[in-house]
């Protein structure tokens, strides 16, 4: 097992991993900006239901992301520990 192999099985999981934080990162923004557009206002209780409601619908997209970022993070881990038993370079798993 060279150094392709490990590159062709690393990649897609750095990939997956570098989208989720990406995906978190612009949830966040949207949170941030849904929490600042609605601070200090006064709410009717339709609105307020409805902010909830939205900010639910994005603590759930965001844990979601997570997951998958988690999973990749995960499965990372699991092949650089392979390759340390196999002796692979280190750096054909950057």
């Amino acid at each position: 097992m060279g150094e392709d192999y490990w590159r062709d099985r690393v990649r897609p999981l750095q990939n997956q991993l570098k989208e989720a934080q990406a995906n978190i990162q612009s949830v966040d923004a949207r949170i941030k900006g849904l929490s600042d557009g609605i601070s200090g206002r006064f709410l009717s209780s339709t609105q307020r239901n409805m902010y909830t409601s939205q900010l639910q619908t994005l603590n759930e997209e965001r844990a979601r992301y997570e997951a998958q970022a988690n999973e990749a993070t995960e499965m990372l881990n699991k092949i650089a520990r392979e390759a340390e038993e196999t002796k692979a370079d280190p750096a054909w798993l950057k």
